[in-house]
């Protein structure tokens, strides 16, 4: 037995060492040189959310102004819809809508669910966003600051903010003078988690870390 002892405290006890030792030098090394790729994928995907951010509010406000005119188009003829109604569908003997509330109600309509769909993209982008910042730690925060790399917020300019400004409140389809808008507590883009995107200098990764998203 003390034969059997000896060999392997004179054969194997190095290699044991170097195996506790070097495995997880190893593995550290390997994460080291991980960061830097992981910084940069990070980035480049938080500069895809914001221009597929802009792209979208961009697209969809005009698709509210096509709305907007087809329901003006066709107001004249007694249908009140955002939405083309082909010709020899058209109920016959309507008078003009374009006098009635109900083109009012129509165009707020067209303007809260626009908010609407912003409210469940922002939302998405958010969460996506919040994640990339808390998968962040000591290492990336480290080679961050030693490369002088900030962190690329998420936000939204102020041409967009503006644009969402008019889905809220905008000139009545019709009579310019008077002003249209969606009720606050009927705005469904009135979240703490994406109002961020619209205030100051946007979602910042210190307030990310804080999101519930």
């Amino acid at each position: 037995m003390c034969d059997v002892l000896n060999f392997i405290g004179e054969n194997l006890a190095g290699p044991v060492m170097a195996a506790l030792i070097g495995g997880p030098l190893v593995a550290v090394g390997f994460r080291y040189f991980e960061i830097p790729k992981e910084v940069a994928d990070h980035d480049a995907r938080v500069i895809e959310f914001n221009m597929n951010l802009r792209r979208w509010i961009g697209d969809r406000n005009r698709q509210l102004e096509r709305e907007l005119r087809a329901l003006v188009n066709q107001a004249g003829s007694g249908i009140v819809s955002r939405y083309p109604i082909p010709q020899n569908t058209r109920p016959r003997d309507i008078g003009s809508q374009l006098d009635s509330g109900a083109l009012t109600s129509e165009a707020i309509a067209g303007m809260r669910q626009a908010l609407h769909e912003y409210r469940d993209e922002a939302s998405s982008r958010v969460s996506e966003f919040s994640a990339i910042v808390r998968s962040e730690g000591r290492w990336h925060r480290w080679y961050r600051k030693r490369n002088e790399r900030r962190e690329i917020k998420f936000w939204v300019r102020d041409e967009e903010r503006d644009i969402l400004a008019s889905w809220r409140s905008r000139p009545h389809p019709l009579e310019k003078d008077k002003a249209i808008f969606v009720d606050v507590g009927a705005d469904p883009s009135i979240e703490p988690d994406i109002a961020p995107l619209e205030e100051g200098e946007g979602l910042t990764w210190e307030a990310a870390k804080q999101s519930p998203l």
